[in-house]
């Protein structure tokens, strides 16, 4: 369910992360899909040096994923192979949520060990495999073919050799079904309703709720007996929730004596959802650049201040006879001006730049359940 802005997002996670040149990379395979190492180049204007670097990088923190296909004009005897580069979107998304991650893993598992050897390592290993929150690295198939006869009798006979090395993963979806009710498509439901509640009046509530409720399309007259809204008004508060995207209208026109038209409403889950969820990645996306405002003005502010008491310190330097008494006056009272003024400004500043930090992080953070609501079920 990606949109225009859950895509954005993403690139800024990874500008965020690794740098913009990876972030120009990772947005032009998310908006064209799969593209070989050529086509990124030509399409993300980058030199071929940076890119190999980029898609390195990306392929070893499992961002991108490169996979080979055959080209249709070759032949049997020696078929065209184009390497191609997706990027995994769900992947991105994750590198936000690997606090949430770690929070949930000591909950589970009480910490219980402090000393880092070899055996402790390895028992810790073996309760996080065993709580199903890492599991082993598949085989990579980057061919996409048809395996042959000897091919598939090969592979028989690689499951009797004899295996170097394990690798493991984080199994993601585990951490986050641990964080989630068993009836999370439900609260996606509510979420809605109370999106609907805050934006529109009650009326409109009662009348979305109806809705969603049911699965078939239900007549305006109906709904207005339903949910016990003046017929006058029913009509006004459909066309504006159909307005906004949040209903689906059919019209039905019935030939007889006279013909006669009716609107049938429903909700489209599918379109809705994936809409709310644009809604929200641009939220996230507006609240992170708010973030790394907040601490470039606070950057600036501390900068600004210390280029005032350099100021003040080459005044005696550069004024003239005229004014050095009062320099020289000025720069006596300068110890009582910074330890009166300077410093409680400061630290003033930097406790005001911590709590917005906090409170636009803690957004983030219900942002960030509620995307996963939205995307996951």
């Amino acid at each position: 369910m990606t949109t225009q802005w859950s895509i954005k997002y993403a690139v800024h996670v990874i500008s965020s992360y690794f740098g913009d040149l990876a972030a120009r990379v990772c947005g032009c395979t998310l908006r064209r899909g799969p593209l070989s190492k050529q086509n990124i180049v030509r399409f993300s204007e980058t030199p071929i040096k940076q890119v190999n670097i980029c898609l390195l990088l990306l392929i070893q923190q499992n961002i991108v994923q490169a996979f080979i296909v055959e080209d249709p004009d070759g032949t049997d005897d020696a078929a065209k192979q184009t390497t191609l580069y997706l990027v995994l979107f769900d992947n991105i998304i994750q590198r936000t949520r690997f606090p949430k991650f770690m929070i949930v893993v000591s909950q589970e598992l009480d910490k219980t060990e402090t000393s880092y050897g070899e055996d402790t390592v390895r028992k810790n290993l073996a309760r996080i495999v065993h709580a199903h929150f890492v599991e082993r690295c598949p085989a990579l198939e980057p061919l996409l073919v048809l395996p042959c006869e000897e091919e598939l009798a090969a592979k028989k006979r690689s499951r009797s050799t004899k295996v170097q090395q394990l690798q493991w993963r984080l199994r993601d979806e585990m951490t986050v079904d641990s964080e989630m009710a068993d009836d999370a498509t439900d609260n996606v439901g509510e979420k809605v309703e109370s999106i609907v509640l805050k934006r529109y009046c009650p009326d409109s509530h009662r009348i979305f709720r109806l809705l969603s409720k049911a699965d078939d399309l239900l007549e305006t007259n109906n709904i207005s007996k339903m949910v016990f809204v003046d017929q006058k008004e029913t009509p006004n508060i459909l066309y504006k929730l159909w307005k906004d995207k949040y209903l689906h209208m059919e019209k039905v026109t019935f030939v007889g004596r006279q013909q006669c038209e009716f609107l049938l409403w429903k909700v489209n889950k599918p379109t809705l959802w994936k809409s709310i969820s644009g809604e929200m990645y641009y939220a996230s996306l507006s609240v992170s650049f708010r973030v790394v405002h907040e601490m470039e003005q606070a950057s600036d502010a501390s900068k600004k201040c210390r280029s005032n008491s350099r100021h003040l310190f080459s005044c005696s330097s550069t004024s003239s006879s005229s004014h050095s008494i009062m320099c020289y006056g000025v720069l006596l009272l300068l110890p009582w001006f910074l330890a009166a003024f300077k410093s409680p400004s400061k630290e003033e500043g930097r406790a005001f730049a911590g709590k917005v930090k906090r409170v636009l992080e803690e957004s983030l953070i219900n942002l960030d359940d509620a995307i996963m609501l939205f995307h996951d079920f």
